[in-house]
């Protein structure tokens, strides 16, 4: 089974790389458009989509073992350097500092187009600071690609010739809710309940909840051993997922700041070709 398994992941996971690739040259792109960020739609239509919502639970044991074990995927190429946080950061509709309220669980399933896709991790986050952006909400809804699903979810995504390949409908359903597959890109990090992250966002409209983009360079942990000084910038520390060193927020905003123009100059290339 795990063998199976294993096969499964190496597809879906370039199957991701392609769809992770394009998102980031989408993104770069409409970026170029002096348009107002999307934001939440009507109460009505969160509401619609919550009630659609497939979020499964994952027991804490093996969240816990997975967040143990880090990443474990493909690598992703993007048109740019990801990791470069002025770059990013222009790229990012909104930029705040949040702490995690709570991981509801994983979800596969888009409930705006009722088609399933690969694993996500959904949850709230309580809104500490806003650094770019406007967001009103004291409690946000996010979501961000990554996370563990059980196989009898996981197989829902993939496309029947795979199944028939893997012989995966002969394994016995309950043994397909009781394996889990961890889908996630080596460049990624999970996201911890508790904890409080320098993040960049967009608004995902068929989720209805704020996306945490860019993987681990879009979630920095902020350094709260001696409080969170929201009012000084310089004393806010953010980790680097580089290298696991910190530095301050004034800087990483500074880096923003110098890099405009070159981000500008990502947008046209993208704009031309």
């Amino acid at each position: 089974m795990k063998k199976k398994v294993l096969i499964g992941i190496v597809v879906v996971l370039a199957i991701v790389i392609v769809v992770l690739a394009a998102m980031a040259i989408f993104k770069v792109i409409n970026e170029n458009r002096e348009e107002i960020p999307v934001g939440p739609s009507s109460q009505e239509q969160i509401a619609r989509v919550r009630e659609q919502e497939k979020i499964l639970k994952i027991p804490e044991e093996v969240w816990y073992e997975e967040i143990q074990k880090g990443g474990g995927g493909a690598d992703v190429d993007y048109a740019f350097d990801i990791s470069d946080t002025g770059i990013i950061g222009n790229l990012a509709d909104y930029i705040i500092i949040g702490t995690v309220e709570n991981i509801e669980g994983t979800t596969n399933y888009n409930p705006s187009t009722g088609s399933y896709s690969s694993a996500k991790t959904v949850g709230t986050v309580k809104v500490e600071k806003v650094l770019k952006g406007k967001i009103d909400e004291e409690i946000i809804p996010f979501i961000k690609s990554g996370g563990v699903i059980p196989f009898s979810e996981y197989e829902k995504s993939q496309p029947d010739f795979l199944r028939e390949k893997q012989g995966w409908d002969e394994v016995q359903q309950e043994e397909k809710e009781n394996q889990y597959i961890t889908q996630m890109s080596n460049d990624d990090i999970f996201i911890e309940d508790g904890k409080t992250y320098y993040m960049l966002l967009t608004y995902n409209t068929d989720y209805e909840r704020y996306t945490i983009n860019f993987m681990k360079y879009g979630l920095r942990e902020i350094d709260t051993s001696n409080g969170l000084n929201l009012e000084d910038n310089s004393k806010i520390q953010v980790k680097d997922n580089k290298n696991g060193k910190y530095l301050t927020l004034r800087l990483i905003l500074l880096q923003i700041e110098n890099s405009k123009e070159k981000a500008k100059e990502i947008e046209n290339k993208f704009m031309n070709n």
